[in-house]
């Protein structure tokens, strides 16, 4: 005899609700005026004899590094650095006498150092420029701008803030788009930390420009007209945001 046995199946059916992802960058930029100006000044001498090259730099030097301690004194400038007189040697080709065309090789020595002082005061800068540019053996080698370090902290603080506000509110806008307004932050990233395909970092704090320098004539106190160039501070992050 066969027995017929029944079977009851039950199936249960799961809805499984579809997680969105939102990886996105925020960025801020501020274009701030400098409050630091500093300016490097090299004293060079040469010549056959070394003991002359090295009196011709070393005066020229202590004339500097003397008016620089004088201008911190002041008030005009926040510090200054120098790098004491090197003298070394080096060949110098010259005709060779009774030889047209010929040239020989003769020992020359040259003696060098450099001066560096960190302005406050923009307008005793363009005023000191002009004057150490009339020294035998001086020459300016350029001007950096720059922040004290309390204000780029502050400022960076601000900026990174902004950042994070951006990144923020682009995800609520994809998100929102897309019909899922409810946010939840997963990760965040600085730049070149991502590990992501566009993870080649943000943008960087550009090379701080030099000034542009000018030579005033007119002027009844001989000065050099300088145009700050101003820095740009930025910040960036990547963020990562589920929405279900």
């Amino acid at each position: 005899m066969w027995l017929a046995k029944s079977t009851r199946f039950t199936i249960v059916a799961f809805k499984i609700a579809s997680v969105a992802t939102y990886t996105v960058r925020g960025a801020a930029q501020r274009e701030v005026r400098p409050e630091r100006a500093k300016a490097l000044l090299g004293v060079e001498a040469t010549g056959a004899h070394r003991g002359e090259v090295w009196e011709q730099a070393q005066q020229a030097h202590q004339h500097l590094t003397s008016q620089a301690a004088e201008l911190v004194a002041t008030g005009q400038a926040a510090d200054w650095t120098a790098q004491e007189i090197q003298v070394g040697t080096y060949q110098e080709w010259v005709p060779l006498a009774g030889n047209p065309g010929q040239s020989e090789p003769v020992r020359r020595f040259r003696a060098s150092g450099d001066v560096a002082v960190e302005f406050t005061d923009f307008t005793a800068l363009s005023r000191w420029l002009a004057t150490v540019a009339e020294i035998p053996n001086v020459e300016v080698r350029g001007v950096s701008w720059s922040l004290t370090t309390a204000t780029r902290v502050r400022l960076l603080r601000e900026i990174r803030h902004e950042a994070v506000q951006d990144a923020i509110q682009r995800a609520r806008d994809y998100a929102a788009d897309f019909g899922q307004p409810e946010l939840t932050l997963s990760a965040v990233y600085e730049p070149g930390l991502y590990p992501g395909p566009d993870s080649s970092g943000g943008i960087a704090n550009p090379v701080m420009p030099r000034a542009l320098m000018m030579a005033d004539s007119s002027a009844a106190m001989p000065s050099v007209e300088l145009k700050p160039a101003t820095i740009s501070l930025t910040a960036e992050i990547i963020a990562v945001f589920t929405s279900a």
